[in-house]
């Protein structure tokens, strides 16, 4: 999937976002929240899961399913058996350990938001993709009124998108703007890809928000710039298919 996205033309705005073919990943991480992120993240990109709360248990089930495993994502820091003695287990049983690049690269894939690279402070669930970690059940809390009008009345003043550099190299919190110089949203994490394209998270208004749209990135305090595409929104649930790609 992802030497699909690596292969398409500049040409091509939309990228024809890659889907699976229904390989198995693994998920391996003791915090609910990333697990549920992820989980429905590559399921909505056709992409089987099997999840794990810790070590011991993600290389049980590497074992069982080690011919069908195709990507393991591992948290570091867990109960019972942490990510670093898990890894070496997986190694001794046949697996090879990816570099960073391709986990970004993979991660940004999936939509999955970067804590103070995606995510800044102010920033609301359901603004950065992470609705599965809201509870509508649990009782007051802070921000409760927000998520609720984003929700039930469809409020959702901006979102998490997938976007492509054209020029520059845009950094994490560059202020984004239209072509026309309003304010549209900030970006997030990127990571370089094969045939030199740059695939990266944004988040951007949702009264700008355009399907190949054109958008400046830049860092206030240098005054470096950017130029950056936007792909698609990672949250196809919370629109109408009007406001998605084609």
């Amino acid at each position: 999937a992802l030497e699909d996205f690596t292969t398409a033309t500049s040409s091509e705005v939309g990228l024809a976002l890659p889907r699976g073919s229904g390989q198995l990943i693994l998920v391996v991480d003791d915090e609910s929240s990333i697990r549920l992120v992820t989980q429905a993240t590559l399921r909505h990109w056709n992409y089987r899961v099997e999840s794990a709360v810790d070590g011991q248990q993600g290389l049980a089930l590497f074992l069982q399913h080690r011919a069908d495993v195709r990507l393991v994502l591992v948290d570091l820091m867990m109960p019972v058996m942490g990510g670093v003695a898990l890894v070496a287990a997986l190694t001794a049983a046949g697996a090879v350990i990816g570099c960073h690049a391709a986990q970004d690269a993979l991660r940004i894939l999936a939509g999955a938001p970067l804590l103070r690279g995606d995510i800044e402070e102010g920033s609301l669930p359901l603004e950065v993709g992470l609705r599965s970690t809201v509870s509508y059940r649990k009782g007051c809390y802070v921000g409760q009124e927000a998520i609720a009008m984003m929700t039930y009345r469809g409020q959702l003043r901006r979102h998490l998108c997938w976007v492509t550099v054209d020029t520059g190299a845009p950094q994490p919190g560059w202020q984004l703007r239209t072509e026309d110089g309003k304010r549209a949203g900030k970006m997030g994490t990127a990571v370089r890809l094969a045939g030199n394209r740059t695939l990266g998270l944004a988040t951007v208004a949702r009264k700008v928000y355009v399907p190949g749209g054109v958008l400046l990135a830049q860092d206030e305090a240098t005054g470096e710039q950017a130029r950056v595409r936007v792909v698609t929104t990672t949250q196809p649930d919370v629109f109408p298919a009007s406001e998605r790609s084609a």
